[in-house]
Order: structure tokens, then C-alpha cells, then sequence
């Protein structure tokens, strides 16, 4: 269950070629799937939401619902410390923490997120649809 409803990709084998994955055995990615759907099915809406960003001292984040979003909030700190390997700080760089809320699993591209969960397994990445509805978007900048 993704938000309330089952969910597995209507045609594996084309979602597993799509994201790069065709070349594993199916015994191997089967039970990764699983795996990852059963984490993302325990995820309940409204669902707090963080990025974390390292931006130039002077520069504030745009608060928008654009780019990688985390419902892991350790996730995005270390992402604006620079701590884990992402998009995230640079030497010198200010660490900024956006929150949001996503008000229902519609918001969320699950296809999206499941590849992004297949890729970067301790991320715990979330994409936003296309018109996603986030709520209270707000940085907060981190010491």
C-alpha cells in the first residue's frame, strides 16, 4: 500500500529497464522492491518533508516545491552540512534546512521515488509530482 492503495509497477520488467536495473536477476530485485515499498508504505499523509541545502553566506533559498526532497529529516541536515554526498555544501557554504508538508500520496510521483530509493537507498528520497500541493514551505538555517 502507497497512500492507501496497493501498489507495484504495472510492468516490471519495462519499470526495471527504465530506472537501469533489467540486468539484475529477478530473485535480486524482487526482494529489494519489496523492501522499498514496504518502507515507503508506512510513510502517512500529511507527510513532513525536508531538503537540505549549503548556499553562499548572503543567499537565501527559494521556497519552492522544486528539487530532491527527503522525509528523512537527518537526511537533509547532513545534505546541508555536507556530510552526505549529494547536492548539497560546499567548504564555506551556509547550511539551510527547508520544511514542508505534502498533504496527500497524489502529490508524490511514486515511480519516481521508487527509482530514487532503488539509487540512493539511504536517502529516503521523495519526488513531488507535477503539481505538487505542499504546504508551509520554510527554511530554517542550521548551526
Amino acid at each position: 500500500m502507497l497512500g492507501g492503495r496497493v501498489y507495484f509497477p504495472a510492468d516490471f520488467r519495462n519499470f526495471t529497464a527504465n530506472i537501469g536495473y533489467d540486468e539484475w536477476p529477478e530473485e535480486v530485485l524482487v526482494p529489494a522492491l519489496r523492501e522499498i515499498l514496504v518502507r515507503l508504505a508506512a510513510l502517512r499523509f500529511p507527510l513532513s518533508i525536508y531538503r537540505g541545502l549549503g548556499l553562499p553566506e548572503g543567499i537565501q533559498p527559494r521556497l519552492g516545491p522544486n528539487g530532491s526532497w527527503t522525509y528523512a529529516r537527518a537526511v537533509a541536515e547532513g545534505v546541508a552540512r555536507g556530510e552526505i554526498e549529494a547536492a548539497g555544501a560546499r567548504e564555506g557554504d551556509v547550511p539551510w534546512l527547508l520544511m514542508g508538508t505534502v498533504r496527500s500520496a497524489s502529490d508524490v510521483d511514486w515511480d519516481l521515488t521508487i527509482n530514487w530509493n532503488f539509487r540512493f537507498d539511504d536517502e529516503a528520497e521523495l519526488a513531488l509530482g507535477r503539481s505538487p500541493r505542499v504546504a508551509q514551505i520554510h527554511a530554517e538555517r542550521l548551526t
